[in-house]
């Protein structure tokens, strides 16, 4: 009897101790100048998914971009605004989308109860930061009316355990590798908007970052 209610009281303490953890977490680990005043910042970058239906992490393509309160964004409709890489780790492979719009995003599928942690997720900001704002969506809509993951002609949704390593291998998505240009078959019509489905807004904090490098 006590060796089960010990185990229980175990089980029960590690799960709730997971779910008090932050559904993103970001620590640095490095920093290096670009072209100035470009700066990039190597974060340990944790994703979680604790809810039951999959979900997108946005992110802001620099660091130092809010991301605000509009939840429609639109593109310049000159071509498509979404580019992609997969990136390979430990547990299966994980893929960014970038959207090219009035606002740079990073965009990151998990399906439900998912975790992804980047070893080293390069963020660029063109000031110093201690912080970047993050949303969690339950959708994103291209042009109001189709999920983004079944518009991109390529499966987006990352594995449901997996460890991406400094230098994770990659693949750059949107290459066709029989014309060695840019593939072709997306569907057809401008993309003029996004519209994302926002359910968490938040403010995350860079964890263990020099006071001289903020």
């Amino acid at each position: 009897m006590w060796i089960h209610l010990l185990v229980a009281m175990q089980v029960a303490g590690g799960v709730a101790g997971e779910s008090r953890r932050a559904s993103i977490e970001a620590e640095f680990v490095t920093k290096a100048p670009g072209k100035p005043p470009e700066r990039f910042y190597g974060l340990k970058l944790t994703l979680r998914n604790r809810g039951d239906h999959p979900r997108w992490f946005v992110l802001p393509g620099f660091g130092d971009d809010r991301l605000g309160d509009k939840t429609v964004r639109d593109t310049y409709e000159n071509g498509v605004p979404f580019e992609a890489a997969r990136y390979v780790g430990d547990g299966g492979s994980v893929v960014v989308v970038s959207f090219h719009g009035r606002d740079s995003l990073r965009l990151i599928l998990l399906p439900a109860h998912a975790t992804v942690r980047f070893e080293r997720y390069e963020l660029a900001a063109w000031k110093d930061i201690a912080a970047f704002d993050a949303w969690e969506a339950s959708s994103i809509l291209v042009n109001g009316r189709t999920r983004l993951e079944d518009w991109l002609p390529y499966r987006v949704a990352s594995d449901a355990r997996l460890v991406i390593p400094e230098k994770a291998v990659s693949e750059y998505l949107d290459f066709d590798r029989k014309t060695y240009k840019r593939r072709t078959d997306y569907p057809a019509g401008p993309v003029r908007s996004i519209r994302l489905d926002v359910s968490e807004k938040r403010s995350v904090t860079i964890k263990t970052i020099p006071e001289d490098q903020t």
